[in-house]
C-alpha cells in the first residue's frame, strides 16, 4: 500500500511512502498447531505465548487429572473417539435406513392388497352357498355360477337409463369370435350423494340379481345373462339387448299415436309373459315384481321378463294357500289396491310359487293347455277390471 499527495488540479505526486501489511490467523485457529499436533482437553485452555509463530500451548489448571502436554488428549485417545464416532454414525445410518425400507415395503404392500381386493371377482360360490344353507337355492344339481367377463370385451353404445345409484347402457360385446349387441346394468352414485352404505348395498342387489338369473335356464321369454364384470370399479351385469324398450313404454307410445296393439296381440303379449313365469315356476322361483315396465320387447316385439332383483326361489312349504279348494278364480288387489289382479289356481302357482295340484314341488310344473287357458284367463280377467277403473 502506497500513501500519494493529490495537488488541486487532480495532479498525482509520487509515492511518499509504501506500507506492507499481512493478515495472520491467531495459532489458536488451528488444532494442529497445539502440542503433537492435536488440541487440548475439554476443561484446558489453549495459551499462544509467540504470537504467530504456528504453535500453542495447553494449559491444564483447571483439570489436574491430566499432566501430559495435550491434558489428557492421547493419540490412542484421539484415534479411539475417532473410531467410535464413526461406527457409532454408521449404526444409527444403517438402521434409520432400514426403517425406511420398512415402511416403504409395509406401504407397498397395502397398496397392493387394497388392489387385489379391488380388483378380485365377486365370490359367486360363496353367495351361492350362503343361500343354499339358507333353504334359498337348490342343493341339487351343479352349482350355476355368472360369468365373469373381460372389462376390455364391453363396448358402452348409447345410454338408455339412469337411477339413484345405477345407469343402463346398450353395448357392444365383442366375445370370443363375435360381437353382438347387449344392454348393460352399471352401479354408479350419479347424483353424487356419497352414501357409501347405499351404493355398497347396489352393489349387492346386483351381484344377487345375476346370481338369481344363472340359476335359471334360459328361454325365449326371459331376458338372458350373459355375463357379469366385478372386477375393479364400477360392477356390471351384461344380459341380453331387447331392442324396443320396456313394454309399459310401448303400449303408452302406441295408445298416444293412434295405434294402439290390437287385441290379438296383447293376448300374445299375456301368452309370452306366462311362458316367462311358468319357465321361473319350473324352477321354483317367485318373481315379486311382475309388471309391465318390467317386461322388454326384443326383435319382433318378443315379450321378455327381466328384472330379477326382488325374485326369490321358494323351496319351503311355508306356503299355505290350498289349491284345490279354490273352486274359482280369486280376485285380490295389489299395488296399493291400483290395480284389481285375478288369479286361478295354477295361475297362482306361477306367480306366487305354490305347487299345483297332485304335484309336489320337487316335480317340475308342466304348462299344460288347462293351465294357460286359465291363466288367460286371469290376465282377462284383470284386464276387464282395469278398464273398470281407467274407464
Amino acid at each position: 500500500m502506497s500513501l500519494v499527495a493529490l495537488g488541486g488540479g487532480g495532479l498525482q505526486s509520487l509515492p511518499l511512502a509504501s506500507y506492507s501489511i499481512t493478515l495472520k490467523a491467531k495459532d489458536t485457529a488451528a488444532k494442529q498447531n497445539g502440542p503433537n499436533g492435536r488440541g487440548c482437553g475439554k476443561e484446558a485452555f489453549e495459551e499462544d505465548l509467540a504470537k504467530f509463530d504456528g504453535n500453542f500451548t495447553c494449559n491444564c489448571a483447571n483439570d489436574n487429572a491430566y499432566s501430559n502436554a495435550n491434558c489428557g488428549i492421547t493419540a490412542e485417545a484421539a484415534a479411539g473417539d475417532s473410531g467410535d464416532s464413526g461406527v457409532l454414525t454408521a449404526v444409527v445410518g444403517a438402521v434409520l435406513g432400514l426403517i425406511v425400507v420398512l415402511v416403504v415395503l409395509v406401504y407397498a404392500k397395502g397398496r397392493y392388497t387394497a388392489y387385489q381386493e379391488a380388483n378380485a371377482p365377486a365370490d359367486f360360490g360363496g353367495q351361492l352357498q350362503a343361500l343354499k344353507d339358507q333353504g334359498l337355492a337348490s342343493t341339487e344339481g351343479g352349482d350355476r355360477i355368472p360369468r365373469e367377463l373381460p372389462r376390455s370385451s364391453l363396448t358402452m353404445v348409447e345410454k338408455l337409463g339412469r337411477g339413484n345409484f345405477g345407469e343402463v347402457w346398450k353395448g357392444m360385446l365383442a366375445d370370443v369370435s363375435a360381437e353382438f349387441m347387449v344392454a348393460a346394468k352399471i352401479v354408479l352414485d350419479t347424483e353424487g350423494s356419497g352414501d357409501e352404505a347405499a351404493f355398497a348395498a347396489a352393489e349387492v342387489d346386483l351381484q344377487g340379481e345375476a346370481l338369481l338369473m344363472a340359476q335359471v335356464d334360459t328361454h325365449q321369454n326371459l331376458v338372458s345373462l350373459v355375463g357379469v364384470i366385478t372386477r375393479g370399479q364400477p360392477k356390471v351385469i351384461v344380459i341380453s339387448y331387447c331392442e324396443h324398450g320396456d313394454l309399459q313404454k310401448a303400449l303408452k307410445k302406441r295408445a298416444t299415436d293412434g295405434n294402439a296393439f290390437d287385441a290379438s296381440t296383447k293376448l300374445r303379449f299375456c301368452a309370452e309373459v306366462a311362458g316367462g313365469m311358468g319357465h321361473l315356476a319350473q324352477h321354483y322361483f317367485v318373481h315379486r315384481d311382475l309388471a309391465a315396465r318390467n317386461v322388454m320387447l326384443s326383435s319382433g316385439m318378443v315379450c321378455k321378463v327381466a328384472d330379477f332383483g326382488l325374485s326369490r326361489q321358494v323351496l319351503t312349504e311355508d306356503n299355505t294357500d290350498d289349491c284345490e279348494s279354490a273352486s274359482r278364480p280369486s280376485t285380490r288387489a295389489t299395488c296399493s289396491n291400483r290395480l284389481p289382479v285375478a288369479f286361478a289356481c295354477h295361475a297362482r302357482a306361477l306367480t306366487h310359487g305354490d305347487a299345483a295340484p297332485g304335484r309336489s314341488r320337487s316335480a317340475p310344473l308342466a304348462l299344460t293347455p288347462t293351465h294357460m287357458s286359465r291363466l288367460v284367463a286371469s290376465a282377462l280377467l284383470a284386464r276387464r277390471a282395469y278398464s273398470q277403473i281407467t274407464g
